[in-house]
């Protein structure tokens, strides 16, 4: 896996491990990230190919998220 530009080392280090964990290419993986703040990890799997949901009950992580997303369309 390669490294993606804007993207942390802890963010691809953890899709990396899932990866590894399911020794199946991304596109093969289901995902669910319970708690998933503004959901990081979840965008970069989907990304990399894995089919990836994230929940976030928070409402502030929500508002949060629903900015950031704006901002990079």
């Amino acid at each position: 896996m390669g490294h993606q530009e804007g993207h942390s080392e802890r963010v691809l280090r953890h899709v990396q491990l899932v990866a590894d964990a399911f020794a199946k290419p991304l596109p093969q993986i289901r995902t669910l990230d319970l708690a998933c703040l503004e959901g990081g990890f979840t965008f970069e799997l989907a990304l990399q190919g894995a089919q990836a949901v994230g929940l976030e009950g928070g409402k502030r992580m929500l508002i949060s998220v629903n900015r950031s997303r704006l901002r990079s369309v």
